[in-house]
């Protein structure tokens, strides 16, 4: 019984640890996620403003 209990344990905290990382590493990509469209619409809106320049 102990064994188990050990193997359970141990089993539950690398769920705990991967389901983290996971976290943190999703949350990277939103971060970088909206950087690339925060500077798509700066260029975006830099070219508009020129177009509309005589």
């Amino acid at each position: 019984m102990g064994k188990l209990a050990a193997v359970l344990g141990v089993f539950l905290t690398l769920c705990v640890v991967w389901g983290t990382m996971g976290q943190l590493q999703s949350r990277d990509e939103q971060e970088d996620a909206q950087a690339t469209r925060l500077a798509l619409q700066e260029d975006y809106f830099a070219n508009q403003q020129q177009d509309s320049q005589p």
